[in-house]
């Protein structure tokens, strides 16, 4: 049988690796091909050497991963044109689903691997199911661990999930049952739990399909871009995560410990290409991690330990072009024995990553009034260590966040009416640090001001270079506190005194927030500018 291979050069090495965007991950190879590619998957042969199976436009591809940075594609299998093809394997043979109407149908490609690197043998499943007819075309499936294969958006049950007995019989599916006739886009079956990704719904729908022949409804969840495109599990089936295959969608987490009260918990995108239109694709979960092919964003890997915070923690870019669109990753497979992740990229074809999986830092806590004990909501948050981080208290006046990495950092709250306080926080990898702030009020009341005895003067406001500040009061020796503020609340200037004068290099030019304390609460306050 011919044999392609991929020797990388060191030199061209370097390039692929420094031209995409990268954390915590590295590139061990790549493999192009000379025509699109869909969805991916991967297969252990018996001597352990590690295979890469990947749906192309025109059929499907087998690589060698024996020498992990040489690939070798050992098996080409031609099909029909079409651009999705999804692949799982069970034992030694692989099934594959093509969803094209314009060319000859053939229902389930079987792939008997078993003589690999050498040959592959390769049958087609196009049975003519009792009650349903020809099943000639499928979208995506899934195996579960009894080997049951679960076939979403066929041309039968219109589109429902059909299940098929890949295990009594090798390479001899065997059909035994069916769920509703609601078109599924994909599924994901755990301890006889099926979680089937109702897309043009909207919804994930959740069934007990212990009895093949009488699934069960248990449960419906609507995702947040009602285009609900792919889920999966973890290994307890307690908590679960969908894709929306919609611009700047997110990847949900939901606890589902309870299906009469499934609670959403977090939703991840990635920070650094936030509103530009990206689109996430499948989600499959490891060791607590989450592995996201996110189209132009490539590979992404979410510490999801904790599910209430989501934090990404490496990524690989395999797409060069712009944010957004239907380009780029479309499938990732992290599940082989070595720790290497299979990343199938549309135009660019295979990519061998090896990432770091490491642990998230996670921060929490609730913000409350100092006086009342009352939750602020709304409540700016600012959290500093090599740039910025900005988010807000709910109206529970919780807060929850993480990153990717640990040290030291300074949390700075911001809500109008109190003082602002910055507190410095020690992070740590896989910990979850709590902080729960009391904000002092600031006395804000228009008309206790005016009627108080004291004035606030500023000259001049705005200035140039110089201005000085005057707090006129009948007793002038009561103790007060001037602090000049700038817009993110960060104190630059105090003083204890009822007079301040601001010299020329004092201050940048901008907008500034002159405060006069009296016994810590707030009797005067002026905006100032230098120009």
């Amino acid at each position: 049988m011919m044999r392609r291979i991929l020797i990388v050069s060191f030199c061209f090495f370097t390039s692929i690796l420094s031209s995409h965007a990268q954390l915590n991950s590295e590139l061990v190879a790549h493999f192009p091909y000379n025509q699109n590619a869909n969805d991916v998957w991967g297969w252990v042969a018996e001597d352990g050497t590690e295979y890469a199976l990947m749906g192309l436009r025109n059929g499907i591809s087998i690589v060698s991963l024996a020498q992990p940075a040489q690939p070798i594609e050992v098996a080409y299998i031609p099909g029909p044109n079409s651009i999705w093809r999804d692949l799982k394997t069970w034992g030694n043979y692989a099934y594959v689903t093509h969803d094209n109407t314009r060319e000859q149908p053939i229902g389930l490609h079987i792939i008997d691997l078993s003589f690999l690197p050498d040959s592959v043998v390769v049958t087609n499943w196009m049975p003519n199911l009792e009650g349903l007819g020809v099943l000639s075309r499928c979208h995506n499936l899934y195996i579960d661990e009894f080997g049951i294969a679960y076939l979403s958006g066929c041309d039968v049950n219109n589109g429902g999930v059909v299940f098929v007995d890949v295990a009594s019989e090798p390479g001899k599916p065997k059909y035994v049952g069916k769920a509703n006739a609601r078109y599924s886009h994909d599924a994901y079956v755990k301890d006889n739990r099926l979680f089937s990704s109702d897309v043009y719904d909207g919804n994930l729908s959740i069934f007990d399909v212990t009895d093949k022949s009488n699934p069960i409804l248990l449960a419906s969840q609507r995702t947040p871009f009602a285009f609900t495109h792919n889920a999966w599990a973890t290994p307890d089936n307690k908590y679960v995560f969908t894709t929306d295959e919609r611009a700047n969608a997110p990847v949900t987490a939901y606890d589902v410990s309870d299906l009469d009260n499934i609670k959403p918990l977090d939703e991840f995108r990635p920070q650094a290409t936030l509103n530009q239109g990206v689109i996430p694709h499948n989600v499959h979960v490891i060791d607590n991690y989450l592995a996201i092919s996110h189209y132009t964003d490539g590979l992404v890997i979410v510490d999801a330990s904790y599910p209430k915070i989501l934090v990404e923690v490496a990524n690989y870019d395999t797409f060069r072009g712009q944010s957004g669109g239907f380009n780029g990753a479309w499938g990732a497979y992290p599940f082989l024995p070595s720790g290497l992740v299979l990343v199938s990229d549309i135009t660019n074809g295979l990519f061998v990553v090896r990432p770091q999986y490491k642990r998230a830092s996670f921060l929490e806590g609730k913000v409350t009034d100092a006086s009342t004990g009352e939750v602020i909501a709304n409540v700016r948050i600012l959290i500093r260590k090599d740039d910025i981080r900005t988010l807000s208290s709910d109206l529970k006046g919780e807060f929850a966040t993480g990153f990717e990495a640990e040290g030291n950092y300074t949390v700075t709250f911001l809500a109008e009416g109190y003082v602002a306080q910055t507190v410095p926080v020690l992070l740590e990898s896989g910990k979850i640090k709590t902080l729960n702030v009391a904000l002092e009020s600031r006395l804000t009341n228009t008309k206790d001001i005016e009627n108080s005895l004291f004035s606030l003067q500023i000259a001049p406001n705005p200035f140039q270079h110089n201005t000085f500040i005057t707090v006129n009061s009948e007793n002038q020796h009561l103790p007060f506190t001037i602090s000049i503020r700038n817009i993110l609340g960060q104190t630059l200037l105090q003083v204890k005194n009822n007079q301040l004068n601001i010299q020329e290099n004092d201050l940048p030019k901008g907008f500034y927030v002159v405060d006069v304390e009296l016994g810590g609460r707030l009797v005067a306050r002026q905006k100032m500018v230098k120009e």
